[in-house]
């Protein structure tokens, strides 16, 4: 009896072993994708116990400092619950009930990033709940990043980058 259950452990602690887990998706990343995932941060906006918002985000210029060097320059997934929408550059502003700034300042531009663009790839949450977009700034002296997103009830959150760190 003793050897039949030593060896359903054996077999199981083996079988355990051989499956695949998360850990083995981060074996599984070229360099860029690693730069992305180590630059990524998640912060929640919540309303009680509830989340109201969801913001990822990462630094594309820590990413690829040659191709984003003329502005700050963020991928970011983002959940915002009861349809509530993102204050967007150059739209009507009046259905919006969140806005993102950069130390303060509005983006320049904010774009969706479709569902077959490369640049998902590099965001490791993928979800039907989450919208895509990539966030430009101007160009910031400071060498804290603030990214902040907060809506007109007075709730924000906020994710702050270093750019030294390059």
């Amino acid at each position: 009896m003793k050897v039949v259950l030593a060896g359903l452990t054996a077999v199981l602690i083996i079988s355990g072993c051989s499956r695949t887990t998360a850990f083995t998706h981060f074996t599984k990343l070229d360099s860029m994708q690693e730069r992305a995932v180590s630059t990524l941060q998640t912060a929640s906006i919540f309303d009680g116990i509830h989340r109201k918002a969801i913001m990822s985000t990462i630094y594309l210029n820590h990413v690829d400092p040659n191709i984003y060097k003329l502005q700050e320059t963020f991928l970011m997934a983002l959940y915002l619950r009861d349809n509530k929408t993102l204050k967007l550059p150059n739209l009507d502003e009046t259905q919006a009930m969140y806005q993102l700034t950069l130390n303060g300042i509005a983006p320049l531009e904010i774009r969706i990033v479709e569902k077959d663009d490369p640049l998902r790839r590099l965001m490791p949450i993928n979800n039907d709940w989450n919208y895509f977009y990539t966030v430009e700034f101007a160009q910031s002296k400071e060498d804290n990043l603030t990214l902040t997103l907060e809506n007109d009830q007075f709730d924000s959150v906020s994710l702050t980058y270093q750019k030294d760190d390059l």
